[in-house]
């Protein structure tokens, strides 16, 4: 059974993300430059959603989610992002680094994307926290290859992370 808290919830971020793009678009000034993002990565159920809705309580920054859910995005299914997405630093890795200049540079606006920002932080947004799930084997690409601040790893025990997968009854090999 659903809970009404799961359902508010999904309802919440629903609106944020059909309403949100719409916003960011319509509030963004000039150029973005991608030396004000920071990336924070980790393992799913690893804290990466709380860290990141963390650090976006500073004005004018907001929370980029997931953009490499191939699942959800086409243009990251596209440009070849899979579950896993090896890459090490000084390899060329063209279709990949083009839509990642796009998500780096806060232009990567979907409604999943835009999910998780409060519809009060859509406007005006002058900073962007990309929270991954999906590149903690690409971190080193990434430095290599953009101008941004270092990334944020986070990690947490194993054990406190397949215990969360398994509170969520998420399988434990997903595909």
């Amino acid at each position: 059974m659903i809970s009404r808290r799961k359902i508010s919830t999904t309802a919440v971020q629903r609106t944020r993300g059909l309403v949100n793009p719409l916003l960011i678009r319509a509030t963004r000034r000039g150029e973005y430059d991608k030396k004000n993002t920071l990336v924070v990565a980790g393992y799913p159920l690893s804290g990466t959603t709380w860290l990141a809705e963390l650090v976006a309580t500073m004005p004018e920054t907001a929370v980029l989610f997931e953009p490499l859910d191939f699942r959800l995005i086409p243009e990251a299914r596209q440009a070849g992002f899979s579950r896993d997405n090896f890459q090490m630093p000084g390899e060329s890795w063209p279709d990949r680094r083009d839509y990642l200049t796009k998500v780096l540079s806060g232009k990567v606006l979907t409604s999943h994307t835009t999910s998780h920002i409060p519809l009060r932080r859509a406007l005006n947004v002058r900073r962007w926290v990309v929270k991954f799930v999906r590149a903690n084997q690409m971190l080193g690409w990434l430095v290599d290859r953009f101008e941004i601040p270092p990334p944020v790893l986070l990690v947490r025990h194993p054990c406190a992370v397949l215990a969360s997968w398994i509170s969520r009854g998420w399988p434990l090999v997903t595909y």
